[in-house]
């Protein structure tokens, strides 16, 4: 009888993993979203009356914006077993099956645990951007409302 504590470890690290990738593609799709609705509300703001002191703020935001967009988008650093190489190193030991399906499990359970730091420092990356979005959208609506 197979032991279902490893199948179930396996498992939930399939799942953890998946919830993941889920997270860091799902936070750049907001970085991307809000940089670009900011981006929109700055151009109609430059487009509206003079160039004032708002409107160059809100347009150096704008390049914060999008340098923490890009920085955001690359923290997709997440691992992924590298199960060739498992099987591969499994294959020149002349490990039995259940000795490389044991490394293949602990390997991705390995991943999930390491994977963990790099969705922190996403979720950290996404606020810091949406923050600036926010900001650089209300420099630029305050520019829109000065307008005389």
């Amino acid at each position: 009888m197979a032991n279902p504590i490893p199948e179930w470890l396996e498992h939930q690290a399939d799942r953890t993993c998946a919830r993941q990738r889920a997270q860091v593609e799902t936070g750049k799709l907001i970085v991307t979203f809000s940089a670009a609705v900011a981006a929109t509300i700055v151009a109609t703001a430059l487009q509206v009356g003079k160039i004032s002191a708002w409107d160059r703020i809100a347009a150096v935001l704008l390049g914060a914006t999008f340098l923490v967009a890009i920085v955001a988008i690359l923290f997709d650093r997440l691992s992924e077993v590298d199960h060739l190489t498992i099987m591969q190193i499994g294959q020149i030991h002349g490990w039995p099956a259940t000795k490389l399906l044991g490394e293949l499990r602990a390997a991705s359970v390995t991943a999930a645990f390491a994977n963990e730091d790099v969705v922190r420092a996403m979720r950290v990356a996404v606020m810091v951007q949406v923050a600036v979005s926010f900001t650089t959208g209300a420099a630029a609506v305050i520019s829109l409302l000065a307008q005389e």
